[in-house]
């Protein structure tokens, strides 16, 4: 059970407009940036509705990606492995590629996720439930330019930790 006395702190959260938020803020929110993800073996509980039904903004927290970025992420309080963590919803989403640059799926459950209009909806399908770790995918990700931040045409190799819902 989640510990709403014992929040951790957010990795360098100063600096970044952050902010407590309501699930239903995550409709206007969403960037795919990793950090807060999962690995191979973890198991991340998200709290249940009646836990942000009496605590409506203990749970969430939006703020900027980076220092000075107009983007923003969210992150929920989760249990990792038995101890109070965060997790980035845009994990949820996350998307591979085949070396040509086509969609791969990178387990049903993100499959599935993708076909949501946004974080709020991804959230409320998981609440109370527990995800795992489970194995990894080798495929390719989008490139950026550094500078600017915008995608690339180009695609990089990279892996992808699947997620699996635990029952």
């Amino acid at each position: 059970m989640i510990n709403l006395e014992n929040v951790p702190a957010v990795f360098n959260e100063a600096g970044r407009n952050s902010r407590w938020a309501g699930l239903s803020e995550l409709k206007e929110v969403h960037i795919a940036v990793s950090g807060y993800s999962i690995k191979v073996g973890e198991e991340i509980t998200f709290p249940s509705a009646d836990d942000l039904n009496k605590n409506p903004k203990k749970y969430i927290k939006i703020l900027d990606a980076r220092k000075g970025s107009q983007n923003k992420t969210a992150l929920i309080l989760v249990e990792r492995n038995g101890r109070n963590s965060w997790f980035n919803l845009s994990v949820l989403s996350r998307t591979a590629y085949d070396d040509r640059g086509n969609i791969v799926d990178i387990d049903p459950l993100r499959a599935e996720m993708r076909l949501m209009n946004d974080d709020c909806e991804r959230a409320t399908s998981l609440l109370g439930k527990t995800l795992r770790g489970a194995d990894v995918l080798h495929a390719y990700q989008r490139d950026f330019d550094p500078d600017t931040r915008q995608p690339k045409d180009t695609y990089s190799e990279a892996d992808f930790v699947q997620i699996e819902v635990v029952e």
